[in-house]
Protein backbone atom coordinates (compact mmCIF):
# COMPACT_ATOMS: atom_id res chain seq x y z
CA UNK A 1 0.00 0.00 0.00
CA UNK A 2 2.97 2.45 1.10
CA UNK A 3 4.53 1.78 -2.32
CA UNK A 4 1.61 2.58 -4.16
CA UNK A 5 1.02 5.73 -2.37
CA UNK A 6 4.91 6.81 -3.12
CA UNK A 7 4.10 5.80 -6.75
CA UNK A 8 1.15 8.15 -7.24
CA UNK A 9 3.47 11.18 -5.27
CA UNK A 10 5.95 10.13 -8.12
CA UNK A 11 3.97 10.85 -10.84
CA UNK A 12 1.96 13.81 -9.28
CA UNK A 13 4.99 15.37 -8.63
CA UNK A 14 6.16 14.39 -12.02
CA UNK A 15 3.79 15.52 -13.73
CA UNK A 16 3.32 19.51 -11.68
CA UNK A 17 7.00 20.02 -12.74
CA UNK A 18 7.11 22.06 -15.59
CA UNK A 19 7.83 19.95 -18.82
CA UNK A 20 8.55 22.96 -21.09
CA UNK A 21 10.90 25.00 -19.52
CA UNK A 22 12.98 24.09 -22.50
CA UNK A 23 12.46 23.93 -26.22
CA UNK A 24 14.61 23.09 -29.24
CA UNK A 25 14.95 25.54 -31.82
CA UNK A 26 17.14 25.52 -34.94
CA UNK A 27 18.57 21.96 -33.34
CA UNK A 28 19.50 23.89 -30.12
CA UNK A 29 18.35 24.06 -26.90
CA UNK A 30 16.33 27.17 -24.89
CA UNK A 31 15.73 27.21 -21.17
CA UNK A 32 14.32 29.09 -18.85
CA UNK A 33 17.37 31.70 -17.43
CA UNK A 34 18.99 32.45 -20.99
CA UNK A 35 19.03 35.81 -22.11
CA UNK A 36 17.56 37.86 -24.67
CA UNK A 37 21.06 37.84 -27.12
CA UNK A 38 21.36 33.81 -26.33
CA UNK A 39 17.74 33.09 -27.71
CA UNK A 40 18.47 35.08 -30.27
CA UNK A 41 21.80 33.47 -31.59
CA UNK A 42 20.20 30.22 -31.42
CA UNK A 43 16.32 30.99 -32.46
CA UNK A 44 16.83 34.01 -34.71
CA UNK A 45 14.30 36.94 -34.50
CA UNK A 46 10.91 35.99 -33.47
CA UNK A 47 7.54 36.06 -35.48
CA UNK A 48 6.23 38.93 -32.69
CA UNK A 49 7.22 40.65 -29.83
CA UNK A 50 5.22 42.64 -27.21
CA UNK A 51 6.45 44.46 -24.49
CA UNK A 52 3.84 43.61 -21.32
CA UNK A 53 4.93 46.39 -18.88
CA UNK A 54 7.18 46.26 -15.86
CA UNK A 55 7.20 43.95 -13.06
CA UNK A 56 8.38 45.61 -9.49
CA UNK A 57 10.71 43.82 -7.46
CA UNK A 58 12.43 45.85 -4.13
CA UNK A 59 10.78 46.08 -0.93
CA UNK A 60 9.46 49.25 1.28
CA UNK A 61 9.76 50.50 4.89
CA UNK A 62 8.95 53.61 6.74
CA UNK A 63 11.70 56.00 7.37
CA UNK A 64 10.97 59.20 9.54
CA UNK A 65 7.48 58.43 9.54
CA UNK A 66 7.30 58.10 5.25
CA UNK A 67 6.82 55.16 3.37
CA UNK A 68 9.87 54.95 1.28
CA UNK A 69 10.35 52.37 -1.66
CA UNK A 70 13.80 50.99 -2.51
CA UNK A 71 13.78 48.25 -5.83
CA UNK A 72 14.31 48.28 -9.78
CA UNK A 73 11.23 48.05 -12.24
CA UNK A 74 12.26 45.24 -14.67
CA UNK A 75 10.90 44.92 -18.28
CA UNK A 76 8.33 42.69 -19.14
CA UNK A 77 8.72 41.29 -22.89
CA UNK A 78 6.42 38.64 -25.11
CA UNK A 79 8.55 36.69 -27.89
CA UNK A 80 6.41 34.71 -30.04
CA UNK A 81 7.93 32.24 -32.34
CA UNK A 82 5.71 30.25 -34.94
CA UNK A 83 6.90 26.87 -35.38
CA UNK A 84 4.78 26.11 -38.50
CA UNK A 85 1.45 24.45 -39.76
CA UNK A 86 -0.67 22.12 -37.50
CA UNK A 87 2.11 23.23 -34.31
CA UNK A 88 1.46 25.06 -31.20
CA UNK A 89 3.35 28.68 -31.26
CA UNK A 90 6.14 29.03 -28.31
CA UNK A 91 5.37 32.12 -26.18
CA UNK A 92 8.66 33.15 -24.34
CA UNK A 93 8.41 35.20 -21.44
CA UNK A 94 11.51 37.84 -20.57
CA UNK A 95 11.54 39.78 -17.10
CA UNK A 96 14.51 41.68 -17.29
CA UNK A 97 15.91 40.13 -20.11
CA UNK A 98 16.39 36.91 -18.58
CA UNK A 99 13.90 34.08 -19.95
CA UNK A 100 11.36 34.01 -17.20
CA UNK A 101 8.80 31.16 -18.50
CA UNK A 102 8.27 29.04 -21.82
CA UNK A 103 4.75 28.52 -22.96
CA UNK A 104 2.40 26.55 -25.72
CA UNK A 105 0.40 29.21 -27.70
CA UNK A 106 -2.24 28.73 -30.15
CA UNK A 107 -2.17 26.49 -32.50
CA UNK A 108 -1.37 27.73 -36.14
CA UNK A 109 -3.83 26.28 -38.54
Amino acid sequence: MIKKIILILGVFFILSTNVFAAFRCNKQVVDVGDNKLEVLRKCGEPTMKESGGYIYTGASRTRLGRKVWRGTELPVERWYYDRGRHKFMQVLTFIGGILDTIELGEKAR
